[in-house]
Formats: C-alpha cells, sequence, structure tokens
C-alpha cells in the first residue's frame, strides 16, 4: 500500500507512518548471539492491535536503485523515492 507524504528524511517517513497507521517502529538493536541480526539494521514493527512486534527491513527505491539506509533516520528523501517496509525473507 502506497501512502504519498511531503517529508524530508526517513526519521519523518517513519513518524508519518506510525501516526497514519497507528503502528510503531523502532530501531531494533541487534542480536550478538545471530550473526544475521548482529548489525544495527532491521527495526522492530508493530501494527495496531498486535501484541507482538516483528522485525522488518527498510528499503528506499530510487530512479531504479534499490538502498538500504540502515538504521539512519537522518537519511534524506528526494522527491519520488519510495520507502519500502516489509517483513525479512530470510
Amino acid at each position: 500500500m502506497a501512502h504519498e507524504i511531503a517529508v524530508n528524511t526517513l526519521g519523518e517517513a517513519l513518524a508519518a507512518y506510525e501516526l497514519r497507521f497507528n503502528a510503531k517502529i523502532v530501531p531494533f538493536a541487534g542480536n550478538p548471539d545471530d550473526l544475521h541480526l548482529a548489525e544495527p539494521k532491521y527495526f522492530t514493527f508493530q501494527g495496531s492491535g498486535q501484541d507482538t512486534s516483528i522485525l522488518v527491513d527498510i528499503h528506499i527505491h530510487r530512479d531504479g536503485k534499490e538502498i538500504c539506509p540502515r538504521q539512519d533516520l537522518n537519511f534524506r528523501l528526494l522527491a519520488g523515492d519510495l520507502v519500502e517496509l516489509g517483513p525479512l525473507i530470510c
């Protein structure tokens, strides 16, 4: 589901998403016991009415390229950028 908003940073985009969909998106601190989750790269997502959160990855689609901003909430967004938030697949 696409939702167009005018924001300047990834942090602003996530805050707008949280407000619009009554969700909570927080940087995941990582898990040193799991090599794939050790890096501070992912976020926890908890939707409205959900008791538990899930790990999600966020990517920016820009001019045919996919960018992984990691947890950089100050990552500058440009007009036309698409912020994609989705569950981990692997």
